[in-house]
C-alpha cells in the first residue's frame, strides 16, 4: 500500500485478535482477525490514530517498542486473505498470519521480538 510508504513508526500494540500500528502522521494501520464464512481472514484498515481502540491483554501482550522509529517501506496482504507482511526495511519483515482456536480467530506475528 503506497499511501503508507515513509510512515514511521510510534507506537504499537496488540491484543489477541488485532494488531495497532500508530504512526507519526497521525494515521494508524490496525490488523483484525475475522471470521468470515467459517474462516479466519486478517483485515487492514488505516485509520485516523484516534479511532484506534488502545491494545492490551495479558495472555499476549508483546512489547514492540524495537519497531518504534521504523519507516514503513511497504505492506502486502495475501490474496487469500490469511497474512499480510510489513516491511520496515533493512530486512525487518512482519508476517501478521491468523488461525483459529475453538471457534474464533486470532493474530499470530513473526517475528515478535527483535531477532
Amino acid at each position: 500500500m503506497t499511501v503508507l510508504t515513509g510512515e514511521v513508526v510510534t507506537k504499537a500494540q496488540s491484543s489477541l485478535k488485532a494488531f495497532a500500528i500508530y504512526l507519526e502522521s497521525g494515521k494508524a494501520i490496525l490488523f483484525t482477525a475475522e471470521t468470515v464464512g467459517g474462516a479466519v481472514k486478517v483485515s487492514m484498515a488505516v485509520k485516523p490514530a484516534q479511532d484506534v481502540p488502545e491494545q492490551s491483554e495479558a495472555v499476549c501482550s508483546v512489547d514492540w517498542s524495537w519497531i518504534y522509529g521504523r519507516q514503513v517501506k511497504g505492506v502486502a496482504g495475501s490474496p487469500r486473505g490469511d497474512y499480510y507482511k510489513l516491511d520496515l526495511g533493512d530486512g525487518l519483515v512482519i508476517t501478521i498470519s491468523c488461525g483459529m482456536w475453538q471457534g474464533d480467530g486470532f493474530l499470530s506475528f513473526m517475528p515478535y521480538k527483535p531477532v
